[in-house]
């Protein structure tokens, strides 16, 4: 349905553009003479048009289902089963091992060496060394510095400030008072109609090149009744008006402002300084120092030095250890024990099923439909 109706309006386009071209061809031959200039105009027209949209539906079915319900039922059992029990036994077990204990035996040995040591004697020596003292000098010279001094001076110091004065201008100012009339101009429609064309050369109005036309029925516009059309415009009135405006303008005044001024006046001072000056006098001084000498002295020491010996002996000793033997005892209990079980009953219910049904609906949708109208308007005459 859309397809069809994108095709009917493209061949009304293709249609109105050649009878369009056609009809300007006619008109430029029938009043070439007479000055007057084709325009063209776009004109789009409401047309009803019946298309169909998908709508959906929920209906409801009804179906027979078939369930499946569980019943329990519950019975008493016996359960036989084996418990393990351990026994744990404590036993003695003899050990049989061998030991090796230390036996020490002690030597004596004589050993002879020298021994030598040093014996301290005491003697007198000369030592020469120099000293150094520091001796103190009082000498004076002479310091100069320089002294700054305030001087203060009156100085005539030029300030410039600013006031303002009140100046009044006269200004023109031009005000529109216009106002909206509203006038009918007489409109006539242009309608496409099929009349027969003879063949021939024809200028095209869009390149302007010379193009052979075939005869046969063309779209050519026709010129319907006069409508008058009303048409609102703005005649405009501008009036002067006399506008007085009050501005200030700067103007700068000089005054003469006394000012004191500080400056530092440099001063060189000379005066006597006392200083010490301290030097270093070298001495040499004499004085007698004990000095301790070691001397050796040599013995002859004869010693008897312990020699120990070790041999080991082997001894068997036996011991009783405890261990621990564990065996497994087994028992046969009967226990009685609960058991639920299922078994599914079938049942069969009417249930409503949902389904969704699609059909095209129809309704009435407004559409715009192009259509150009050619009109011939009278050219404007030429200024001289």
């Amino acid at each position: 349905m859309f397809a069809t109706l994108k095709i009917v309006l493209i061949a009304q386009l293709l249609f109105g553009s050649i009878g369009l071209l056609l009809g300007q061809s006619a008109f430029a031959q029938t009043c070439g003479g007479t000055g007057d200039r084709i325009v063209n105009k776009v004109i789009y027209d409401q047309v009803p048009a019946t298309t169909y949209r998908l709508e959906y539906e929920t209906v409801m079915d009804e179906q027979q289902v078939t369930t499946l319900r569980p019943e329990w039922t519950e019975e008493i059992r016996e359960r036989r089963y084996t418990v393990a029990k351990p026994v744990t036994e404590t036993l003695t077990r003899e050990e049989r091992f061998m030991t090796r204990r230390p036996v020490v035996q002690t030597e004596y040995r004589e050993q002879a060496y020298d021994r030598t040591t040093l014996v301290p004697v005491t003697e007198m020596r000369q030592e020469r060394y120099l000293v150094q003292r520091p001796v103190v000098e009082t000498q004076v010279r002479e310091q100069q510095y320089t002294v700054q001094r305030v001087v203060s001076q009156t100085v005539m110091q030029p300030q410039v400030y600013t006031t303002y004065q009140a100046v009044q201008n006269t200004q023109t100012q031009l005000v529109d008072q216009g106002r909206y009339e509203t006038t009918y101009q007489p409109m006539a429609r242009v309608r496409n109609r099929l009349f027969h064309t003879p063949g021939g050369y024809q200028a095209n109005p869009v390149t302007g090149q010379m193009t052979y036309y075939h005869g046969g029925l063309r779209w050519v516009p026709t010129q319907g009744p006069t409508v008058l059309r009303p048409t609102t415009t703005y005649q405009p009135n501008v009036v002067q008006q006399e506008i007085t405006t009050t501005s200030y303008q700067p103007g700068q005044v000089t005054q003469q402002v006394p000012v004191t001024v500080n400056r530092l006046a440099h001063e060189v001072v000379t005066q006597l300084v006392p200083f010490q000056v301290q030097r270093i006098q070298t001495e040499e001084v004499v004085r007698e120092a004990p000095v301790v000498v070691q001397r050796p002295v040599t013995e002859r020491v004869v010693d008897r030095v312990p020699v120990q010996t070790v041999r080991w002996e082997e001894q068997e000793h036996v011991r009783h250890v405890p261990y621990t033997v564990q065996r497994i005892e087994y028992d046969e209990k009967v226990e009685q024990v609960p058991v639920r079980t299922c078994r599914y009953v079938s049942e069969t219910k009417t249930v409503q099923v949902p389904r969704t049904v699609a059909k095209w609906v129809p309704y009435t949708a407004t559409r715009v439909r192009p259509r150009i109208v050619t009109m011939r308007v009278p050219s404007a005459p030429a200024m001289n």
